[in-house]
């Protein structure tokens, strides 16, 4: 049920998210990326777009793994299309 929603909002998905939290997603990331720890597995799931895997990624050194998934084939296309950028 989920599944078909999140790959139908794929595409608009992160304006949404800043509106509907009228810009606070982006410091949650932050936070939650500063208490990563250096060393560990990390695992991102529902990953949607990217957004927190990658601030992950900006705090973890490279003794670090880090992965990011998500069921949605769409969230996750829109995430390698952030990264290659």
């Amino acid at each position: 049920m989920l599944k078909p929603m999140f790959s139908t909002v794929a595409e608009t998905y992160d304006i949404c998210n800043k509106f509907l939290t009228l810009g606070l997603d982006k410091r949650w990331r932050k936070a939650c990326a500063k208490q990563s720890n250096n060393g560990c597995l990390t695992v991102d799931l529902c990953c949607g777009t990217g957004d927190l895997t990658f601030n992950l990624l900006k705090n973890l050194d490279q003794n670090s793994f880090l992965i990011g998934i998500d069921f949605s084939k769409e969230m996750v296309s829109r995430a390698i299309a952030k990264k290659s950028k």
